[in-house]
Formats: C-alpha cells, structure tokens, sequence
C-alpha cells in the first residue's frame, strides 16, 4: 500500500506497464501532439561484451499501450531525448563498430532518422547522454564517458564535458568541465539557469564510492542570437539516494529528479520538498499535463499531479509536501 509519512492523504501510484527485463530506463520525452512519452532501454544484450544495444519505445498515455519504435537507421545505444519543433531527438552513445555518438533527429511520422551533430571539431563524443534544446534553438548536452566504462564505446577523445551547439551559426563549444560524469540537464522556464547532474558516484563498471559526486550544479546561462556560455557554478542540491540521473522542471521551477530511491523534489531554491520513494528507483521521467511518469528499469508507474489551466503546467500546492513511501506487496 501508500502511505503519507508526513500526513495528508497520499495521491494514487499506478503501474502502468511493466516487462520482465529493463525495457524503460531513459529519455522520458513527453510528445504532447500524441500524448505519448517516448523513452529508451538499458543496455541489453551481453553487457560484459561490446556486443550490446538498446530499444526505443512509446507509451501512450490515454491508452497505455506500449510500441517498440522501429527506427530507421536505429538510433544506436540510444539513451537521453527532447522534443523540439514537432522532431524528436534522441542521443545515440556510439558504438564500438563504428557508429559515432552524436544528435539524432527523429521524424515521429515516418520513423525515420538523421544525425544532425557527431563530432566536436572532428574528435569523436564519448558517449552523450543527455540533452535539452531552448528557446533559441540551441541544443544544450552532456558527455560523459559511460559508454567507454560498459564496453561498447572507443576509447575517449575528449574530457567529460557539457556542450552548446548552436546550428544557426555552426557553432559548437564546451560550456561546463570539472564533471566526472556529467549527466542530466534542465534549463529553468525563464532561461536564466542551466541544472545539470553529476553521477561520478557511479562507475560504469557497477561499482559505487560516496566519496565522488551524486550532485545537482546550477549555473546563470548568457544568450545572445550568436553565443551562449554559462557561469558561476554552484552546487544545487546533493541528493542522499544514490544519484541524481535525468530532471525535469515544472511551471513553478521546481526541479523532479530521477535518483536511486524514486523521484526527488526540490524547490528553484534547492529544498527537498518530497520524494515518490519507489524501489528499483527511477532513471529518468517525464511531466506530462496530469501526471508524472517514472521509468522504473522493468516498471513504469504514473503518479497524478493537479494540473493548471496551461499545458505541461503543473501546481504542486500541497501535493508533496510529504513523502510517497511505495510498499510492494
């Protein structure tokens, strides 16, 4: 059952879908024209060999009937997404036989697919992860060397960086370092802050040291129609289960993050203000108009939240000013 540690009557966790191996890992792109969210595998196949690949999926969400994307090329080793100007991206991590890690545009209608990015300068990406696009049009990700760690991707060429690309002008520059594993992003609905994750907590290898990073960082984002840098870095939040992985913003600018323990809550300012406790955890999620939507490795569990008069706006009022505690039967 559920319960509100802190009182109040717990809002209804559902599991919406579910398959026996980790079919729903990453990505958790909301599409609201369909009303579907779209999201990656873990690493399937032999993942003590090079000889791995990942699915891409859909579920809809009026529906919750799951589709297995067939993607033409395949988005290989696919992992973070957005959703753009009615494309969706996906971020392929590249692959030993040859395949780059780059940006990947996704045409939803024909299912079929392009890079549009693979290289910084010529030198090969290690292994993108994850990826937010703004206003201006300027894709906005993250490269840490996971795909080296697990064996399918090349040796790196380059340093754990967060990037800026900006196709208007074809430039392509690093914003942010100091990262071990520099991971998930978000940029605040004013365009002011960029959130990105460092997971150097975890190693690709499956082993763990509490000592490296599990740390939000938050930094003041400069625009103009040409360029784009970002500055004074500070710590956002560390989170206390495991590590913070994918994040999504809502209306308010609270920040829903997907950690070892659940979905973690914190305020613009940094406070956590509640958590959906799930075992197994959740890698990444989505915010659609209603509800959250966690990605649970083999489960995938809808959470309802009170929607406002504007999509993909979404009030937390008193929602979670408590913890979920999930309880598997």
């Amino acid at each position: 059952g559920i319960n509100a540690e802190y009182g109040g009557s717990a809002p209804t966790l559902s599991l919406i879908a579910s398959r026996e191996y980790s079919f729903a890992h990453e990505a958790a792109v909301y599409v609201p024209d369909t009303d579907d969210v779209v999201f990656t595998s873990n690493r399937l196949g032999n993942t003590s060999s090079s000889n791995q690949y990942v699915e891409v999926w859909k579920i809809n969400l009026k529906s919750n009937q799951l589709t297995l994307l067939n993607i033409t090329p395949p988005v290989v080793m696919g992992n973070g997404g957005t959703y753009s100007n009615g494309k969706l991206y996906l971020l392929s991590q590249g692959h030993l036989s040859g395949v780059k890690s780059g940006i990947v545009e996704v045409d939803l209608q024909t299912m079929t697919s392009k890079y549009v990015l693979n290289n910084f300068h010529g030198l090969r990406f290690n292994s993108l992860n994850d990826i937010v696009i703004d206003s201006f049009g300027y894709y906005w990700f993250t490269d840490p060397q996971y795909g080296f760690d697990q064996l399918f991707a090349p040796q790196p060429q380059l340093g754990a960086y967060v990037y800026v690309w900006i196709p208007q002008t074809s430039e392509i520059r690093v914003v942010a370092d100091g990262f071990l594993r520099p991971n998930g992003i978000a940029m605040s609905n004013d365009g002011s802050v960029m959130y990105i994750t460092d997971t150097g907590f975890y190693f690709g290898d499956g082993s763990w040291d509490p000592a490296r990073p599990h740390t939000i960082y938050a930094y003041d984002i400069t625009r103009t129609h040409t360029t784009a840098h970002l500055s004074n870095r500070r710590v956002f939040a560390v989170v206390d289960g495991g590590i913070p992985d994918g994040i999504k913003i809502d209306a308010n600018g609270n920040l829903f993050v997907g950690c070892n323990d659940g979905v973690n809550v914190f305020s613009k300012l940094g406070k956590l203000i509640g958590k959906v406790v799930i075992p197994g955890g959740s890698a990444n999620l989505a915010l659609s108009n209603d509800k959250i939507i966690a990605l649970s490795e083999n489960r995938i569990y809808s959470i309802p939240l009170t929607s406002s008069a504007v999509s993909l706006s979404i009030s937390l009022s008193s929602l979670f000013l408590f913890v979920i505690w999930l309880v598997l039967a």
